[in-house]
């Protein structure tokens, strides 16, 4: 290319890039229309540079780079002629081309950040998951945890569905949030329950401070022994409790604190994964408190006939609580 000292290569460089000036512009349109030889040349440089499919980010300086790379490599020539208008509408085409591969770039780059890990739990077993930062979560039967294989971003994010104990590794930059139906719990690392299994939730610090935020704005500081609950009208409130109690399902144990029938029939299900049927009690509002760690089934519904006075049934698929309670 003897003539290659007199074309206007920036500037074409910087039409490709969008980078142009209207003063690129005219010299561009100056040179191409001066001489019919200008129109093939500058269709050799539209198609050495239509040869980088894979490159996605514009710069004039790197254009000119892989322009003149490949036209010393003698790239194969479109003998036709080219004006300066269609040299524009090849151009906005490599350009829609290169957005389309920013766009889908940064899209497959959201899905790999974003996709999340599931575990879930049936009824009748529980799991301990360690998480990328190595944060512990003990999550409960019937409950599911999402959450990514790796933390990227300002944030650590998990969601939950139930109920789960968290054991979080302390990171001041980089908060914990557990995002449940109605609430958000942060934390920088502390250890904390959350139980969100229906529209009550709630919420039960163990060690360190916790921020609970409601969707409609209310928050609460959470410190050991408080709980956050949200109740079912929309309100976000904050008590004193035993942890021995809220926290007991982590060790294995089963703690009811004058709790009803309803209640621990809800609860058995949960920690056997077998329905139980409480149709046939009379005076269902009767209550029990006891402790069952590590013991099985039929140890605990006779402790409970044995202090309410019930009897208890097993078919092939139920557990049937029935007669008038104590």
């Amino acid at each position: 290319m003897g003539l290659k000292q007199n074309i206007p290569e920036l500037e074409i460089a910087r039409l490709l890039a969008e980078e142009a000036s209207e003063q690129d512009i005219a010299i561009v349109e100056e040179w191409v229309s001066s001489n019919s030889e200008n129109q093939e040349i500058l269709a050799e440089y539209i198609d050495a540079y239509n040869y980088q499919p894979q490159k996605v980010e514009f710069n004039s300086v790197e254009a000119f780079k892989k322009l003149s790379y490949q036209l010393d490599k003698e790239t194969p020539v479109r003998k036709m002629p080219l004006s300066i208008s269609m040299f524009y509408r090849v151009a906005a085409s490599l350009l829609l081309f290169a957005i389309c591969g920013i766009l889908l770039f940064g899209l497959s780059k959201w899905m790999i950040s974003d996709e999340l890990v599931v575990k879930s739990n049936p009824f009748g077993q529980k799991s301990t998951i360690q998480l990328s930062d190595g944060t512990i979560v003990k999550l409960n039967s019937g409950s599911k945890l999402s959450y990514p294989a790796e933390f990227h971003g300002n944030e650590r994010k998990v969601y939950l569905e139930g109920e789960a104990f968290f054991d979080v590794t302390r990171d001041t930059e980089h908060p914990f949030l557990v995002i449940t139906k109605n609430l958000t719990t942060q934390v920088l690392g502390t250890s904390f329950n959350i139980n969100a299994f229906d529209s009550t939730i709630k919420v039960t610090v163990a060690t360190g401070k916790v921020k609970v935020s409601e969707i409609g704005g209310q928050q609460v500081i959470l410190n050991p022994n408080d709980q956050a609950v949200y109740h079912k009208a929309g309100r976000l409130t904050k008590k004193e409790v035993l942890l021995a109690t809220e926290l007991a399902w982590t060790e294995n144990t089963l703690r009811f604190e004058e709790a009803s029938i309803q209640l621990i029939a809800k609860q058995l299900e949960m920690w056997y994964g077998i329905p139980i049927n409480i149709e046939d009690v009379v005076g269902a509002n009767c209550s029990v408190t006891g402790n069952y760690k590590d013991e099985n089934l039929i140890n605990v519904l006779e402790a409970i006939s044995w202090s309410t006075g019930l009897s208890w049934k097993r078919t092939q698929d139920e557990i049937q609580l029935k007669g008038k309670c104590n």
